[in-house]
């Protein structure tokens, strides 16, 4: 279930991979969803950053984060 978002674990220093484990299995299905769609249209500094933000905000918010993010990426 985790399989489409794995690209935002590449390059991911081994120590950090439990806390983003942690907060994706924390996603409903739909953000996680949302999730596979945005990552992939993220370069490597755009998916650390993703991740950064993502980590840094409170479980309750993280879906309304990835919702946002995934609008906010869409091209007219």
């Amino acid at each position: 279930q985790l399989a489409p978002i794995a690209v935002l674990f590449a390059f991911l220093p081994e120590a950090d991979r439990p806390a983003l484990l942690d907060a994706l299995r924390g996603l409903d299905p739909v953000a996680r969803a949302e999730l596979s769609l945005l990552a992939p249209r993220l370069d490597a500094a755009g998916k650390q950053a993703l991740r950064r933000q993502l980590l840094a905000l409170p479980p309750e918010q993280r879906a309304a984060f990835v919702h946002e993010r995934l609008a906010g990426s869409r091209l007219p």
